[in-house]
């Protein structure tokens, strides 16, 4: 349906329709102008413009108040975590995310200085958006919790555990918040 077409958002121009889906969700609709132009802005980065981190850990916080913020909408959807559908592990990028978490133990066993920590701790971080968009570990709109969402909570759930211990040992605190 053309733009011009959708209903009006009283006096906000540069939106074509807002809807409630329900559960708190809001569908909104950008008119054709305004989306190219937020495309634009975002340029070719995956997920919109590259952050930039004061601190190597920073990113690793960044990543930790993220998964925070997906348990606590899991806990507001009653839903819990599980492994009652492991093979999902498997897909890119939960396999991906599960291989990164693998690889913690041993540098942080090996290692003398913070780097291997904090290069560890930035390719784990880095996942993350990924996985948050790419694969949702909570439901979304109208979609019903299943164990392939408590799976990925489960990952969500290991990997803030992983997050934590890293910044620990960086002397970095954990927070829920940014």
């Amino acid at each position: 349906m053309p733009s011009s077409s959708l209903p009006s958002c009283g006096d906000r121009p540069e939106f074509a329709a807002a809807e409630v889906t329900g559960a708190g969700y809001v569908n909104v609709r950008f008119r054709t102008a305004v989306f190219a132009h937020l495309l634009e802005s975002i340029g070719p980065t995956y997920g919109g413009p590259a952050k930039t981190f004061a601190a190597p850990a920073d990113e690793a916080r960044y990543a930790y108040a993220m998964l925070g913020m997906v348990q606590r909408h899991a806990a507001a959807l009653g839903l819990e975590r599980g492994l009652d559908h492991p093979d999902v592990l498997q897909q890119r990028p939960e396999r991906t995310l599960v291989d990164a978490l693998g690889e913690y133990p041993a540098v942080i066993a090996r290692a003398t200085t913070a780097e291997p920590i904090v290069a560890v701790l930035a390719e784990i971080a880095d996942l993350v958006p990924r996985f948050i968009e790419d694969r949702l570990a909570i439901p979304h709109g109208d979609d019903v919790p299943d164990d392939t969402h408590r799976t990925r909570l489960a990952l969500v759930d290991a990997t803030r555990v992983v997050l934590a211990h890293g910044l620990a040992a960086l002397g970095q605190p954990a927070s829920d918040r940014i």
